[in-house]
């Protein structure tokens, strides 16, 4: 077994838990989205939406992001993208009012 300096393991459990913290966080701000802005009837059809929309992103951006590796020869282009993607929706989530639908 090769030598691992102790940090390069510390850097790999904390990666792991901070991916595993982020990992449930989305239900549970887009659970808390849909109790803020819909009516309760409304909330099982929303949330179907959101993990339908959910799990189609995770299907497409890999690929999306492996097309793009393809064509410029680098992961450089897919992370950027996906970077500006997140700024991007923090910039929409920030100016979000919140009005609930009568």
């Amino acid at each position: 077994m090769p030598f691992e300096p102790a940090w390069q393991t510390l850097a790999m459990q904390c990666s792991a838990a901070l991916f595993g913290l982020g990992m449930f966080s989305a239900p549970s701000s887009i659970s808390a989205l849909i109790k803020r802005t819909q009516q309760k009837p409304a909330w099982g059809s929303a949330m179907a939406t959101f993990t339908i929309a959910f799990a189609a992103s995770q299907i497409l951006a890999p690929v999306a992001s492996g097309m793009m590796a393809d064509w410029s020869g680098s992961l450089r282009s897919g992370l950027a993208l996906s970077g500006l993607i997140i700024l991007l929706s923090a910039s929409i989530a920030w100016f979000q009012n919140d009005q609930k639908l009568s």
